[in-house]
């Protein structure tokens, strides 16, 4: 797999940066691990795009 580099529209890479700070911390925190995974995956493939780390995209 080849890494590249990539830009993102400011507000786009703002909403990315919240996101993964968001799911860091509830890793971070006593939240069970599992739980924080199956959520994360559920927000991004329910949208394809990060809402919240919060639990499951508004749909």
């Amino acid at each position: 797999m080849t890494r590249r580099r990539v830009s993102l529209p400011a507000d786009a890479d703002t909403a990315v940066e919240r996101f993964v700070s968001q799911v860091d911390d509830r890793f971070s925190g006593p939240e069970d691990t599992c739980e924080v995974v199956r959520e994360t995956l559920v927000d991004l493939s329910a949208t394809g795009t990060p809402t919240s780390a919060g639990g499951p995209a508004a749909t």
